[in-house]
Parts: structure tokens; C-alpha cells; sequence
């Protein structure tokens, strides 16, 4: 069975199954309310990943500061509810179990919840997103008007029925998530990529300094850079600063964590699956760089102000990274002759085969080692 009829049949059987659900469940009504004043209570669902969640926090900080009460609606086992907390930017959070057997409960959990309004995070389109905002009771339900990462475009406009909408245009995801809330009251650009205050989290100097290299990513191999290329720079970076390596991923990229640490036996250490998402800010909190692929370990290290190298490729060119409002010390580094198809607009490129993307594999070492350079020197002046 090749990839494109799984994909299909699977889309089948969710259109049939997510169909069922729109029919038989009893979703709360919609409402027509006044829209004058901005809500007080907000409800977030994001089932996304942690970088999904880091990313919306620049908007839940402007929220926050408002004075609105913010209920974040994840999955479980994800690191979103643990890092949430650390924000100290949602009074509730909610975090679900994802197994499938679980969803109807899950509805009917959500259902006995009453706030002002409901949107998503990140700006996409997802049927089960758009499921668990309908189940909440709330005068407002507003989604955007977008079909990017929606695979059920006949239950979208079932669904779309049921909710107000919001037209997003923009590729970046902090400027669709400026556009999505603006018309709400909610939040406005530009905004930043999140990072957490200064008096919100402790660096410290360590001798040897640490570089922190995050050789894996959440969406595939396709994204990974080759371990020999990251091997590289930090072979480079050790003989120009002395600094030591501090290899981190989940227990699933152990592996590919294994055969970076395999190359750099005399300077690294690998933590990959050993640490929590707590015990990993601590460890970034005493690094003076971060190297990663374009993935959650980016973002996560931005928040903890961690000078930052970003490895890109070209399949979503934009939506995070390269991002023109990264802090100074904060670099993304893509191939310098970027081929005709990016952006390709696939978030898991047919390209890959089996390996990583093209345009990531054109992205030379010596311009990451550059980069690194940059960012280690800025970052001891912040």
C-alpha cells in the first residue's frame, strides 16, 4: 500500500467518522452576541506541538496583559501543558488524552466549560481542532478563514457554518496570529518570538562554555540536517571557543542522537530521552548556543534566550523561520541558492526519499559555523 493511498484512505475513514460526529453530537448552538466589547474569557485549544504553543505565547502575552483570563485546551504528553505553567499566561489548562478512544470524552469534558470565546492555535485548520471548539459553550466561537493543514474541506464548511471566521493571508505565524485576533481586540502586531523575562529564568556562565545541538525534529528526518554536518560545526566551534557539546532529543530520536555522539566521542555528552522538559531548561540555561534544525527546539531555546543557529529548508519557507523579528543574537541559515520549488507548501516534502529534503541538505556547514560565530559574539553582549 503506497503513501498517497493511506493518506487517501485515511482521509476517507476521518470524513466518515469526524462526519458521524458533526451529525449525532450535541454540540452547543451558536449565538448571536454583541461584539462591541473585547471578551474576558478566552479558551485556547492547541493540539499541536510545544513549538506550535511556544509560538502562539507572544499573542496570549498581549492577552495576558490585558487582563483576559486565558483556558489552554492541549494534548497530553506533549511538554505543552509543563511549559504553559512556566508561562504563568493561562489561569486553566486543560491537557486531554489524544488516544482516539478518547475523543468523545473529551467532548463532553470540554463541554461543561462556559467562556466568552474560542480560537485555535496555531492558525490552521484541523477537524478534531475544530470538534473541540465547537464542544466548549461559549458566546463566541471564531476560527480562521483558511484552508492551510485542512484535510477535510467539505467538513470545514460544515463546520464553518457553526463559528464566525477571520480571513489569514499572511505566511509568517506571528503575523497570522496579529491578523486572526486583530479584528477580536485580542492582539496586535508585530510580534516577536517569544521569550521569557529576564527575571523569569536564570543564565548562567559555565567553564568550558556548552552548545546545546538539537539534531532531530518533531515533523520527520526530512527536516534533520546530517549528523556529520552538525558534527562538523562543533568539531570548528570546540577549536575556536573550547566549548564542550550537550546533545539533546526525545527518546524516539535516540538514534540519530547516538550517531552524533558517535562522532564527537572526546566533546559531547547525549541526553537525548533523559531529560524533562524542566530538567531541558535548565541544561539550555547554561549553554551560550543553541544549533537546531527549524523544529520546537528552536523556539523552546529562543524562549529561554539562548543564542540560536536555525538549519531551514524551504517546504514552509516563512511560517516560522526565516523570521525577520528574531532577538540579535538569533540566526536562520538556509541554502544559499534556494531551488524553484520552495515554497513547496508540504509540511512532509515527497522529495526527502527517506532522508533529508534537498534544500536542506544544500545548506553549507561553513555558513552554520558562520552564523554560530555571530550569534556566540552578540550573545555575550545581551
Amino acid at each position: 500500500m503506497n503513501s498517497s493511498f493511506k493518506q487517501r484512505f485515511k482521509q476517507m475513514i476521518g470524513t466518515l467518522i469526524y462526519g458521524s460526529l458533526l451529525t449525532v453530537f450535541p454540540f452547543p448552538r451558536k449565538q448571536t452576541t454583541e461584539k462591541s466589547s473585547p471578551p474576558r474569557e478566552v479558551a485556547v485549544v492547541c493540539l499541536a506541538a510545544l513549538g506550535d504553543l511556544i509560538t502562539f505565547c507572544p499573542a496570549a502575552q498581549q492577552m495576558s496583559a490585558e487582563g483576559l483570563r486565558l483556558t489552554l485546551i492541549c494534548r497530553e504528553g506533549t511538554g505543552i501543558a509543563e511549559f504553559a505553567a512556566e508561562t504563568g499566561l493561562f489561569e486553566a489548562v486543560i491537557a486531554l488524552p489524544h488516544a482516539f478512544r478518547s475523543r468523545i470524552a473529551n467532548l463532553r469534558r470540554l463541554g461543561r466549560l462556559s467562556v466568552e470565546l474560542v480560537v485555535v492555535a496555531p492558525v490552521q485548520r484541523h477537524i478534531l481542532s475544530d470538534l473541540y471548539a465547537l464542544a466548549i459553550p461559549a458566546q463566541r466561537r471564531v476560527l480562521p478563514d483558511t484552508v492551510a493543514g485542512c484535510a477535510h474541506l467539505g467538513l470545514k464548511k460544515r463546520v464553518d457554518r457553526q463559528v464566525e471566521l477571520v480571513p489569514v493571508t499572511v505566511q509568517n505565524e506571528l503575523g497570522r496570529y496579529a491578523q486572526y485576533l486583530e479584528p477580536l481586540g485580542l492582539a496586535s502586531g508585530p510580534l516577536a518570538p517569544f521569550v521569557f523575562r529576564k527575571e523569569n529564568r536564570t543564565r548562567q556562565k559555565t567553564e568550558p562554555p556548552y552548545v546545546a545541538i538539537f539534531p532531530g525534529a518533531g515533523g520527520g528526518i526530512f527536516k534533520c540536517w546530517p549528523p556529520e554536518r552538525f558534527a562538523w560545526v562543533a568539531q570548528q566551534l570546540a577549536r575556536k571557543t573550547g566549548c564542550r557539546i550537550l546533545i539533546f532529543g526525545t527518546a524516539g530520536e535516540r538514534s540519530l542522537c547516538a550517531a552524533l555522539a558517535a562522532l564527537l566521542p572526546e566533546i559531547a555528552q547525549d541526553f537525548s530521552g533523559q531529560t524533562t522538559l524542566a530538567e531541558l531548561a535548565q541544561r539550555l540555561n547554561g549553554c551560550c548556543l543553541s544549533l537546531t534544525n527549524d523544529s520546537g527546539s528552536a523556539h523552546l531555546s529562543i524562549a529561554h534566550g539562548v543564542p540560536t543557529v536555525i538549519v531551514c529548508g524551504g517546504w514552509e519557507y516563512g511560517r516560522f523561520y526565516p523570521n525577520p523579528t528574531l532577538p540579535p543574537d538569533c540566526r536562520s541559515v538556509l541554502a544559499e541558492a534556494l531551488p524553484p520549488c520552495v515554497p513547496c507548501g508540504q509540511s512532509k516534502p515527497l522529495c526527502s526519499g527517506g532522508a533529508c529534503a534537498p534544500c536542506v541538505a544544500a545548506v553549507r556547514q561553513e555558513a552554520v559555523l558562520e552564523a554560530a560565530l555571530a550569534c556566540m559574539t552578540e550573545g555575550e553582549k545581551g
